[in-house]
């Protein structure tokens, strides 16, 4: 068989040893893009061989240090594939905004970093709640219309919640009105 004439480039990004999902990684020349999988993982491949940049955006929540560099130079090899990768930090203290409307939540499902504070605010016409479906975190917000109730996330999970009055848990197989804020 003919020797290979295009390589790859790969690599993780994580922070504090786990991997982050939804950073942008793009490549130029090119301007291919790529997204972080949910083990923080990301790769190119079949490029021509030659040298790139490949640069990083973090997800909201994240930040990069001041010891990483956003753009990395990277240079690719016939048949070999280049691993390029970054470590994160979380932005403590900020707040994500969940917008509630009659029967959703939008965005239904967010991915937080720990210490993020989660708003949610009723821009419906009725009344509505965000209560969590697990006992630990537990939380209850009551949403008049216009209203809003925020809660600080403290520890890492998945927490499916849903609002009171018009749904149940997920768990009992309702699918209106459930939400997941997925803390990293």
């Amino acid at each position: 068989p003919a020797p290979p004439t295009t390589g790859g480039i790969s690599g993780s990004v994580t922070s504090s040893g786990a991997g982050v999902a939804g950073a942008t990684i793009t490549l130029t020349p090119g301007g291919q893009t790529s997204t972080s999988n949910s083990a923080g993982a990301y790769s190119f491949t079949g490029l021509t061989v030659g040298n790139y940049t490949v640069t990083i955006t973090p997800p909201s929540g994240f930040t990069l240090p001041s010891t990483e560099q956003a753009a990395k130079s990277a240079t690719v090899t016939a048949g070999q594939t280049t691993t390029v990768s970054w470590t994160l930090q979380p932005v403590t203290g900020t707040t994500v905004n969940i917008s509630v409307g009659d029967n959703f939540f939008s965005p239904a499902v967010d991915t937080v970093v720990v210490g993020t504070t989660v708003k949610w605010t009723n821009n419906g016409n009725v009344a509505h709640t965000t209560t969590s479906d697990a006992s630990t975190p537990v939380w209850d917000g009551n949403l008049s219309t216009g209203g809003s109730f925020q809660f600080t996330f403290t520890q890492a999970g998945s927490f499916p919640y849903h609002c009171e009055i018009h749904s149940c848990k997920a768990s009992q197989g309702c699918s209106s009105m459930n939400g997941t804020i997925v803390v990293q």
